[in-house]
């Protein structure tokens, strides 16, 4: 199709008319197009980081005699520190999927459509717990769980003028609504331990996943609608939406 002919049907805009869902060979034409850029946005492993890891608490750690006897302070190890590593499972067109629905032409070349994408996720949570320097815990746990974004976009097509016959065509994507959701953790390797203490290292492992969960959800948010916004710039996204633009 030229663009002449594209710039044309883009235009054709009847103004907030009724909201209009698309036909499905569109909707399937958009999702394969964000596909491209979900596959190529996420970071590599999807979520690194720490918690309190090396905090310290200032203690007695001597008696000093001068004229009269003075107590010593340092700081000593203290506290619980937690490491935490997440990462997408491999190879990731078998553990990443994502679909495109209620794909809705609501007027004045806008376009509304939800995007949920579901992640298979392995993660390591290592933890130490300390009190004024003594090491009351040193261990680890492996996992797997699945991560679950739920994003609702909107995009706006922009005819721009231009000095040429042609004008330029954009499209402008947000997010107005996103959400997150850790489901599914299961332990795979809890190291040296059985029974009562497995099931210990379990439970603050489960406190651990679920104090991260912000974290990795603002991360993977950012990564993610960062390169979808970005897409929308491409020739292969705008093509894809300026077909479900169409009408009849």
């Amino acid at each position: 199709m030229s663009l002449f002919l594209l710039t044309m049907i883009c235009m054709h805009d009847d103004g907030p008319a009724q909201l209009r869902a698309l036909p499905a060979e569109k909707v399937a034409s958009l999702q394969r197009a964000l596909e491209g850029a979900v596959f190529t946005a996420l970071p590599t492993p999807l979520y690194e980081g720490k918690s309190h890891w090396g905090e310290t608490k200032k203690s007695v750690n001597g008696l000093k005699w001068t004229s009269k006897p003075e107590l010593q302070f340092g700081n000593r190890n203290h506290g619980t520190w937690r490491k935490y590593v997440v990462a997408l499972d491999t190879p990731v067109k078998d553990h990443l999927r994502l679909r495109v629905s209620n794909v809705q032409n609501v007027g004045h070349n806008t376009l509304t459509f939800r995007v949920e994408v579901e992640a298979d996720v392995h993660f390591d949570v290592q933890q130490q717990n300390w009190a004024t320097g003594v090491k009351l815990f040193d261990g680890s746990a492996r996992g797997s769980a699945s991560v679950k974004m739920n994003m609702n976009f909107e995009s706006k097509l922009i005819i721009e003028p231009t000095t040429s016959f042609l004008p330029t065509i954009k499209y402008r994507m947000r997010v107005v609504q996103a959400n997150t959701d850790l489901e599914k953790i299961v332990f795979t390797h809890v190291p040296g331990l059985g029974g009562t203490a497995a099931k210990v290292v379990g439970n603050w492992t489960m406190d651990a996943m679920q104090k991260i969960k912000p974290s990795l959800e603002s991360n993977l948010l950012d990564k993610l609608t960062q390169k979808l916004v970005k897409a929308a710039d491409t020739k292969e996204i705008q093509l894809s939406l300026a077909g479900v633009e169409r009408k009849k």
